[in-house]
């Protein structure tokens, strides 16, 4: 699909490193269309996946007609589908579109000092009165950074920024 979207001769250029060894922001975008609108300059992500995956909040996916489907990434089985337009031309997904499940990112040591597994879904406050409260599932692999990962869409109705911290 890269070569369709970019062309034969355009490697991915990467703009930084994500949180997970691997992994990186590039700095080409797509066109993301859905049946009742479109989301511009939408960044492509990396390293390569057996099957194109398109990660989108609630709100962005009701934005563009999209019905929104919670996945854990990788598990793409009945989800929605959308075009992307880049440069070079445009290719259909059938199936990948997903609005990601709230996880938290451990290496092996990290789950196991935490007593954490794989799998398991945990329920994580905010702030020191503990109210602000979400499930997340843990995902644990030996090359993971800590790192938990939420939609914006899931941080503003917790009135969560970057900086706050989660207790387990």
């Amino acid at each position: 699909m890269w070569q369709t979207l970019f062309g034969k001769n355009i490697s991915p250029k990467i703009l930084r490193p994500l949180s997970q060894r691997g992994q990186a922001v590039y700095q080409q975008t797509v066109k993301v269309v859905g049946p009742k609108g479109e989301m511009t300059e939408v960044r492509v992500l990396g390293g390569a996946r057996k099957q194109t995956q398109v990660e989108l909040s609630e709100a962005e996916a009701i934005a563009i007609g999209i019905k929104p489907v919670w996945r854990v990434s990788g598990k793409l089985s009945r989800t929605s589908g959308c075009k992307l337009i880049g440069p070079a031309g445009k290719a259909v997904v059938k199936s990948g579109v997903i609005v990601p499940v709230p996880h938290l990112h451990l290496n092996t040591k990290e789950a196991g000092s935490l007593d954490l597994h794989q799998g398991q879904e945990i329920e994580l406050s905010f702030f020191e009165d503990k109210m602000a409260k979400l499930k997340v599932l843990v995902r644990v692999h030996p090359s993971f950074r800590a790192a938990l990962h939420i939609t914006p869409d899931a941080a503003a109705k917790l009135w969560l920024s970057t900086s706050d911290k989660a207790i387990l």
